[in-house]
C-alpha cells in the first residue's frame, strides 16, 4: 500500500475539525453537509452555534447548542435528508451518547441514564461505582498508587445491548431496563475504544484484545508489531494511537513515529501489520474513515485528506 494504491482526490473548501460520513454526505461538526467531491451542499445560517455529537439513528443526527444567556445546554435532532430539525430544545442532565428510535441514553462520569424520547422522562440508570475500586499501574517503586472509583469511557449500542468501556472493564446492559448482562475484567488495562464485528469486539492501543460480545469474555490478548520498516522508515513500536477501525475484513489505524504519520492495515486475528503507507499529514491524525473506494484522514489542524483507490 503506497501512493500508487491511494491518491489524494479532493479536499473541502472550509477547514473541517470533526466529521462523519453518513449515507452520501460528509457531515462537518459545524452543521455543514458536503458531497463526496468536497462541495458544500448545506450550511445552517447559525452553523457556528451547533456542535455535532456524532450520534445518529437513521438520518437523524444529534447536535448540541450552548445557550450562554441562560447558562444551559440544549440538544437538537437534525434530519440530514430533509435538511431540517425534527426535535428542538431537548434538555437532559448528562451527555447524550446513544439515540435509538424511542430512547436517548446519556452518560455521566460514573452513571448511565435512559430517557424516553417522547416526554424525556427517565426510565433507568446504572452507576458504575457499584463495582469495587481499582489502582492504576505502579509508576514509582516507593509509592503505592491511589485507589480510584470506576469511570465510564465510551458507550455503544450493539447486538441489542448497551456496551460500555469503563475503568478496568467492559460491561453490557439491557437497553430496556438497564440490567447488567455481563462484565469483562481487565487486570492492568483500561479499555477505551471498542470496534465491533458481529459477536466479536476488538480493543487496543498498545495492548490488543479480542472479546466475545455474546459470552462476555476475552478470547485473545496480544501486542502490536514492534521493530518494523514502512517506506524506509524504521518503526520501533506501533500503537493504534488514533483508535482502531474495521473495514473490509481488516483493522486499520493511523499512528505517529517522530514527525511522520502512517496508515496501517492489521490482521484482526493477531493485531499484526499486513500493509502500511506513509501519509501526507504533518499533524497528528484522527482514526481513518472509509467509504467505498475512499479513505478520509483528518489531522488535528483541521486538514482533511481524502485518498481514493486507483
Amino acid at each position: 500500500m503506497d501512493k500508487n494504491t491511494l491518491r489524494e482526490t479532493c479536499s473541502t473548501a472550509n477547514k473541517v475539525y470533526s466529521f462523519e460520513v453518513l449515507d452520501k454526505y460528509i457531515i462537518s461538526s459545524l452543521l455543514e453537509l458536503y458531497d463526496f467531491n468536497g462541495n458544500l451542499i448545506y450550511s445552517h445560517q447559525d452553523s457556528d452555534l451547533y456542535d455535532y455529537e456524532k450520534i445518529n439513528f437513521g438520518f437523524n443526527t444529534l447536535w448540541k447548542k450552548v445557550d450562554e444567556t441562560k447558562n444551559e445546554v440544549l440538544y437538537y435532532i437534525f434530519d440530514i435528508k430533509k435538511h431540517d430539525f425534527v426535535r428542538k430544545d431537548i434538555k437532559v442532565q448528562n451527555v447524550p451518547v446513544i439515540l435509538l428510535n424511542d430512547k436517548l441514553i446519556t452518560r455521566g462520569m460514573k452513571e448511565l441514564k435512559c430517557y424516553e424520547t417522547d416526554f424525556f422522562s427517565e426510565t433507568w440508570q446504572f452507576d458504575v461505582t457499584q463495582f469495587c475500586t481499582y489502582k492504576e499501574n505502579k509508576i514509582f517503586a516507593d509509592q503505592e498508587p491511589e485507589e480510584k472509583q470506576r469511570e465510564i469511557y465510551r458507550v455503544y449500542y450493539h447486538q441489542d445491548k448497551i456496551i460500555a468501556s469503563i475503568s478496568r472493564a467492559v460491561i453490557a446492559l439491557n437497553p430496556q431496563n438497564g440490567e447488567l448482562l455481563w462484565k469483562i475484567d481487565f487486570e492492568d488495562y483500561n479499555p477505551v475504544e471498542i470496534v465491533f464485528d458481529g459477536n466479536i469486539g476488538y480493543v487496543g492501543d498498545v495492548a490488543y484484545y479480542v472479546i466475545d460480545i455474546e459470552k462476555g469474555e476475552i478470547i485473545l490478548k496480544s501486542r502490536f508489531d514492534e521493530n518494523i520498516e514502512i517506506e524506509g522508515n524504521k518503526i520501533s513500536r506501533v500503537s493504534s494511537g488514533s483508535g482502531l477501525v474495521l473495514y473490509n475484513g481488516f483493522l486499520w489505524c493511523t499512528f505517529s513515529e517522530h514527525k511522520n504519520r502512517f496508515l496501517a492495515k492489521l490482521n484482526p486475528e493477531n493485531g499484526k501489520i499486513i500493509d502500511a503507507m506513509k501519509l501526507d499529514a504533518t499533524a497528528s491524525t484522527r482514526p481513518p474513515v472509509f467509504d467505498e473506494n475512499r479513505v478520509y484522514i483528518l489531522d488535528q489542524d483541521g486538514e482533511l485528506f481524502v485518498y481514493e483507490k486507483k
